[in-house]
């Protein structure tokens, strides 16, 4: 009834899940989508908090919300059924470059900005490191839509490269040598022909 009074979407709250991390920004979303309808509902009767939440509180959620979504995007994009590994490199480039943004921005809570803070730490300590192994980077390199624009500084663009043109060598070798090895096995090779000749006799 109060949703409809104040004129807010006709959606149910969302609790957080501890094994889903994005149910967080899901919660607080809806927190701050609902809030008109959830502060005069606290004026009426209890809702389950000790005390009505503040300005200050409100604002802390909407920031929050704010800082998490390009994570939550994040996850969408590479849970899609078509992402490649080509597309983990730019991602972590873009919410590293979101996270350092939003230290920059005007009116950001000293609470929020720990948790800015944080997300920076954890970062750079578990997704960070997945920049410099050979499998995503080469794999950057291979997607048409970033190549090395977005995924590599300048300064190590050109080793990626030479590591790719050896990878693309050695796999060709690796081929070479297959196929060689297929021809001498076969049936009608002659290797083939004189072991079955002298087995027969």
């Amino acid at each position: 009834q109060k949703q409809a009074l104040v004129g807010a979407p006709l959606n149910n709250l969302i609790q957080d899940v501890d094994t889903r991390w994005n149910s967080i920004y899901f919660m607080l979303q809806r927190l701050v989508e609902q809030q008109t309808a959830l502060r005069e509902l606290a004026l009426e009767t209890e809702i389950g908090l000790d005390h009505p939440l503040g300005y200050q509180e409100w604002l802390n959620m909407t920031q929050v919300a704010y800082i998490l979504k390009p994570f939550k995007d994040a996850t969408d994009a590479l849970s899609l059924s078509t992402a490649t590994l080509g597309e983990v490199i730019p991602i972590v480039n873009l919410l590293e470059q979101k996270l350092e943004g939003f230290l920059q921005e005007q009116g950001t809570s000293e609470e929020v900005l720990i948790l800015v803070k944080c997300l920076q730490l954890q970062l750079q300590n578990r997704l960070k490191p997945l920049t410099q192994l050979d499998c995503y980077m080469l794999a950057t390199i291979c997607d048409p839509r970033v190549k090395g624009s977005i995924a590599l500084q300048s300064s190590t663009l050109c080793y990626w490269k030479e590591k790719l043109v050896a990878r693309v060598q050695e796999c060709e070798q690796k081929r070479h040598r297959g196929s060689m090895g297929e021809r001498a096995g076969s049936p009608c090779s002659t290797g083939s022909i004189s072991s079955t000749s002298s087995a027969t006799t």
